[in-house]
């Protein structure tokens, strides 16, 4: 297939992880009502995909590396997919926080794919300067059509509360995504892919206390756990 076209197929990923990292933050008022959660809890909703998201891109990277990128591109956007509708069906405000992180979790092996194909789609270094350039415009883009849609989804009241609106919209895109990438991507491999080894304890320890720390902080807001804090923090 066309670079160009499976570059364009690889931007739904930049797409969608922007835009749901944005989209929250005009719908907090309606998510906060809709689902009974208090600010403690609607701060979790936030941070926990944000957590998520940053502390598995390093692994997403190497997994692409190893297991091939297409193949990490495509399950990744399927769990995407399927956390999204997780959240838009959240009942209590714990599973929206368990929902959020896995579907930051997933974007974190979604989105090193995109970086990874733009070195190897473009190896002439003005192809891939456009490149990057389309790259910083769909970043921006989905910021803007984060909070744009994240207002107006949450307005919505149809069938089912507004808020969840913005969740289940990931749907229909990662559908399409899921096709285009199945049908027209090529797969890509490093070639010292079979150096790579996963360290699970490290990522464990790596992201449990930047949880811990978050959910303290946000916590402190509610009430005093002040014991609780010194405990986390050392």
């Amino acid at each position: 297939a066309n670079p160009w076209f499976q570059f364009l197929i690889l931007l739904t990923a930049p797409l969608l992880t922007v835009i749901d990292a944005f989209i929250v933050n005009v719908a907090i008022p309606t998510i906060e009502k809709g689902i009974g959660a208090n600010h403690a809890e609607i701060q979790l909703v936030i941070a926990s995909y944000l957590l998520g998201y940053a502390s598995f891109q390093i692994t997403g990277s190497r997994a692409g590396d190893h297991f091939g990128r297409k193949k990490v591109f495509f399950w990744s956007m399927l769990f995407f997919t399927f956390s999204s509708c997780l959240c838009g069906l959240s009942q209590t405000p714990s599973q929206l926080i368990a929902a959020r992180f896995f579907q930051g979790l997933s974007g974190a092996f979604m989105m090193p794919q995109t970086l990874s194909y733009l070195q190897v789609l473009f190896p002439e270094t003005g192809e891939r300067t456009k490149a990057i350039g389309y790259l910083g415009i769909t970043l921006g883009t989905a910021a803007i059509i984060g909070q744009v849609a994240g207002g107006f989804l949450s307005g919505i009241h149809f069938v089912v509360d507004g808020w969840r609106f913005i969740f289940l919209i990931n749907l229909p895109v990662g559908m399409v995504a899921l096709w285009a990438t199945k049908t027209y991507l090529e797969e890509t491999y490093y070639s010292f892919a079979c150096c790579w080894r996963i360290g699970a304890p490290g990522h464990v320890l790596r992201c449990l206390p930047h949880y811990f720390r978050t959910q303290c902080i946000a916590e402190r807001a509610e009430r005093c756990v002040s014991a609780y804090s010194v405990a986390v923090w050392f």
